[in-house]
């Protein structure tokens, strides 16, 4: 391994850790409402960005130069992507909010035909009738019964819950359909 590489992955497991301890800090702040939540997360990730561009003495990088209606679809699906997951974990809980958004190769399996005009495989709906069936195993169905039985806004919350966490993996899939 370069000492390079080393650099790189000490990068990417600490920016994984912080994105998967961003569940957890949602958790703990139910009380706040989730669409400032998402304005804070992004401001602030959005200066530190700068900051840090500013510091490197790269600022002429974050200028996009070409495709950039994509860019704009893109940051509207990760808005759409978040909002969705903090949804989901105020309503249900973190296990099942970082699952549900963790279903997007499902989507991806079923948005890569229509959209980039790839064939679908054998084993494709093989993993994809897997994922379903997980998923089924996931979302507690008693909640989500009640909650139909009850209508959308008189039960827990949990329909809603699980209906943001659907949206949050389409969105993470479209997302990943859309860098491609």
């Amino acid at each position: 391994m370069s000492p390079g590489s080393e650099k790189a992955y000490f990068e990417l497991i600490t920016g994984s850790v912080l994105f998967g301890l961003m569940g957890v800090f949602v958790d703990y702040l139910r009380a706040v409402p989730t669409g400032p939540m998402i304005f804070y997360k992004q401001f602030f990730g959005l200066i530190s960005l700068f900051v840090f561009i500013m510091l490197t003495g790269k600022l002429s990088q974050i200028i996009p130069r070409r495709k950039k209606k994509c860019i704009l679809l893109l940051g509207f699906i990760n808005t759409c992507t978040i909002f969705s997951y903090f949804t989901c974990i105020k309503y249900t809980n973190f296990s099942v909010a970082i699952l549900m958004l963790y279903t997007a190769p499902m989507y991806v399996t079923l948005l890569s035909p229509i959209v980039l005009k790839e064939k679908i495989t054998r084993k494709g709906v093989v993993a994809l009738v897997l994922s379903l069936t997980g998923l089924l195993f996931i979302v507690d169905m008693e909640n989500v019964i009640a909650g139909l039985n009850l209508g959308l806004y008189g039960g827990s919350g949990y329909l809603i819950g699980i209906a943001a966490g659907i949206l949050s993996g389409f969105s993470f899939g479209s997302e990943i359909v859309t860098i491609r």
